[in-house]
């Protein structure tokens, strides 16, 4: 029996696409087998991160309507044999919320480790629904107010909805993103959003080159560290949370 995870945001651009295609990629590299599935009908990206997007012919539309059989609609990264993607519909109309998502979910359980459900930004019926049956929420925010209280936000309908097993990623922190809080305290934020902190991602060239390109991000980069890290504290081992001080 696989864990769903259920990646979230409130705000948009602050990398929460990023980290589920990344922690996916080094959950997979720990041996779990990982599918990933988007909902961002219409502004997908997660096939771009993953060197899939020249081969997608069916997406999460299909699966839900029955255009075609489940199988034809994940595709497997051709850098990592352990990942899977089912991509999110071409047609921004499309909602997943509304054609069967959480049946799915809880159908596709017993062929993968982990299941990471990539919501869009916002606080819209998509995070709602795949809240109703994830183990547990991940809700990605970078180090500024705007961010904080948009996953604080999300956060909200998360709990409304049943998961009370919510986890906060700092993401892109630097000196200058964390200029509006304590350099080595955010617990101003982990308040704010009201989840606990499972990780702090230190901003890292390397990770928008790696995603931009179709590539893996090196794991003992500054921020795959960090993202490993992660993956490890969620496949139930224990590390101690440690991140760079300012």
């Amino acid at each position: 029996m696989s864990k769903i995870i259920l990646t979230a945001s409130g705000k948009g651009g602050v990398g929460k696409s990023t980290f589920s295609s990344v922690v996916g990629y080094a959950l997979a590299k720990r041996g779990k087998k990982t599918l990933l599935i988007e909902l961002d009908s219409g502004l997908r990206c997660l096939d771009n991160h993953l060197a899939l997007s020249s081969v997608i012919t069916f997406d999460l539309s299909d699966a839900l309507c029955s255009r075609c059989e489940l199988i034809k609609t994940i595709y497997t990264c051709p850098f990592c044999k352990s990942l899977d993607l089912i991509p999110a519909s071409f047609d921004e109309k499309f909602s997943p919320s509304d054609h069967g998502l959480p049946r799915l979910l809880v159908g596709l359980r017993h062929y993968w480790n982990y299941i990471i459900v990539d919501c869009p930004a916002g606080v819209g019926p998509e995070v709602a629904c795949a809240a109703s049956v994830a183990d547990i929420s991940i809700l990605v925010a970078a180090p500024e107010e705007i961010s904080v209280k948009d996953a604080a936000k999300a956060a909200k309908v998360i709990s409304e909805n049943g998961n009370s097993k919510k986890r906060l990623v700092i993401n892109s922190a630097d000196k200058s993103a964390v200029k509006l809080y304590k350099p080595n305290n955010f617990d101003n934020i982990i308040d704010t959003v009201g989840a606990k902190l499972i990780g702090v991602i230190p901003y890292d060239r390397h990770v928008h080159e790696a995603t931009t390109l179709g590539k893996p991000l090196n794991l003992s980069s500054k921020a795959g560290i960090a993202f490993a890290n992660i993956a490890a504290r969620l496949d139930g081992e224990e590390r101690a949370l440690k991140f760079r001080k300012f």
